[in-house]
């Protein structure tokens, strides 16, 4: 089986993995990281030409993607330990590179209807493309802009003229001396030229309606044939993305075979996104099932040039995304002993909470990294549930704002509802100032700045942040890098804005700082703890009206 690749170094003393990858946050196995090297060093020798992923410094006709790669450790009928391949989505010329797994399909899709499909398509973009060039189309959308533009001018001339005429008729009224019929004549005709002036400025205004309308006409009848060009088009590609996802089978260990849409129907309870079924994780495990190889260690890792919105790093590694393979990859793992899920896994356990201080108003505290600030999905314990369980007699106590789990540093907490509102107010109002202290794996080119990059939940792998250039909501950091090492760094953060992961997401994106957070196990490379620390907060104090600054310096520092 070509598919199937045996390990190209002695694997014999390797102990074999107790359970299956925990696909949505895993340390890669031994195995995992052998077979990714093997891969990689494969991967170096993809001819450009074939599919471009931006990593050659020589020139391509092809559009630089970079692909998220996969490997699953497997074990065959005889014994024999090995390793399969795949790449997320399609390629650019090839259906396939040689030796990976195929794309899942029951093949009653003919390549035929898919191919005429295409063929549609692109008879479809061509005329689009051809209607939005077309010269007349130009041509009246710079007529509808300078026609605009003269009669702008024109209703601006007309204006001056008036307020001009208004500064004399009023002069006029002020220093006349003439006799009372000589200034009735005189008021009438200034009355006059007044309506005159006004009329004038009222038919530029309705002319400028009216040719602006006609151009407007036009324009609209050439652009419904565009619109209805792509709505076609549309309506081409959904029934392909109908069709391919009714064809769409995902087995499993027991056999069990079950269509794309009744696995999310069964699962998620809401339709797949597009592109569900593409993900290496499906198409490994699909291709193991078919095949009688039993899965043992799954790792996916990032090949090529960053995307422009998502955060990913060549090289790195990543978990499956949870918006597409979550629902798939608990059918097709169902009968597989598992690693234990990490999200359900306390790791603040056993950290100890420090009071930086305290007043019979409010409570701020030093978080340990690892630690909730307030209860999960699955573990209860947090800063809200020790300091509530500190403070039993306390009718309210409550965190003012959040640190993610990962995150150490300071958390204000109210003991009351009115302190809670007096100080949220604050934070609205963006009058707290806060602090925090990271080391980056790498250096940013300048030593300070601001970051404005706005963000949004990526639908299809939540919680992961991605860059939105859309949003109305911004995103606004200051840094300034205090120390630099030999490949890290210092740097002080000073958030302007409070989004999800905003830090995170601003170190490690090359619009931003092109430099990952040390420890960030979502847009880095995970470490022993997330270096990133909240190390001061100065505010109001909402009853004393007194500046309160506190400082809790970070425990860590450049190596």
């Amino acid at each position: 089986m070509k598919e199937f690749h045996l390990f190209e170094k002695d694997i014999s003393k390797i102990p074999q993995p107790k359970s299956f990858t925990f696909p949505f946050y895993y340390e890669p196995h031994e195995l995992s990281l052998m077979a990714i090297e093997q891969t990689q060093n494969e991967l170096k020798e993809v001819d450009i030409n074939e599919h471009n992923f931006g990593l050659s410094e020589k020139e391509s006709h092809l559009p630089s993607i970079g692909k998220m790669i996969g490997v699953l450790v497997v074990k065959n009928e005889i014994g024999q330990i090995g390793f399969l391949k795949a790449y997320s989505g399609k390629l650019q010329k090839n259906d396939i590179l040689p030796n990976y797994a195929p794309a899942i399909t029951d093949g009653t899709l003919s390549q035929d209807f898919i191919n005429k499909t295409k063929q549609q398509v692109e008879r479809f973009n061509k005329d689009i493309i051809k209607k939005e060039n077309h010269t007349l189309l130009t041509e009246l959308k710079e007529s509808y802009i300078n026609k605009s533009r003269e009669f702008d001018e024109l209703i601006h001339q007309a204006k001056i003229q008036y307020a001009d005429g208004k500064k004399k008729r009023i002069k006029y009224r002020e220093e006349s001396i003439l006799n009372t019929d000589e200034k009735l004549k005189l008021f009438s005709n200034l009355a006059k030229e007044s309506s005159q002036q006004k009329r004038r400025i009222k038919e530029i205004k309705m002319n400028k309606r009216r040719e602006l309308v006609s151009i407007s006409l036009k324009i609209q009848t050439h652009e419904q044939v565009i619109t209805s060009l792509k709505e076609q088009r549309r309506k081409v590609l959904a029934n392909l993305q109908q069709r391919q996802e009714n064809q769409l089978t995902f087995c499993n260990i027991e056999s069990q075979s079950l269509g794309l849409q009744e696995i999310f129907k069964q699962y998620h309870n809401k339709k797949p996104n597009v592109g569900t079924g593409e993900c290496c994780a499906p198409k490994l495990l699909n291709f193991a099932f078919k095949n009688k190889l039993y899965p043992l260690a799954l790792a996916e890792f990032w090949w090529g040039a960053p995307h422009k919105n998502n955060i990913r790093r060549h090289k790195n590694i990543y978990p499956a995304c949870t918006g597409r393979c979550a629902p798939l990859l608990k059918h097709m793992l169902k009968g597989i002993p598992m690693e234990p899920d990490p999200i359900k896994v306390n790791w603040g356990q056993g950290k100890e909470i420090e009071t930086l201080f305290e007043d019979e108003f409010l409570l701020v505290i030093n978080k340990p990294a690892g630690l909730l600030t307030t209860p999960g999905r699955f573990i209860n314990d947090s800063v809200q549930t020790r300091i509530q369980n500190l403070y039993p007699t306390q009718e309210y106590i409550m965190p003012i704002h959040r640190l993610d789990q990962g995150t150490s540093g300071i958390v204000i907490i109210a003991k009351s509802t009115k302190i809670h509102k007096l100080l949220q107010r604050q934070f609205i109002n963006k009058t707290i100032q806060k602090r925090y202290s990271a080391i980056l794996d790498g250096t940013p080119n300048k030593t300070e700045g601001e970051i404005a990059i706005p963000l949004s939940l990526d639908p299809n792998n939540p919680p992961f942040q991605m860059i939105d250039l859309k949003s109305k909501k911004n995103a606004l950091t200051r840094y300034e890098v205090i120390r630099e090492g030999k490949e890290t760094c210092l740097v002080y953060f000073y958030p302007i804005t409070g989004r999800t992961h905003q830090l995170r997401v601003h170190s490690a994106h090359q619009r931003g700082l092109d430099a990952p957070i040390k420890g960030d196990d979502m847009y880095g490379v995970k470490s022993d703890r997330m270096y990133l620390h909240a190390d001061r907060v100065t505010f109001v104090h909402p009853l004393s009206k007194e500046k309160i600054i506190i400082e809790c310096p970070a425990k860590f520092d450049l190596i």
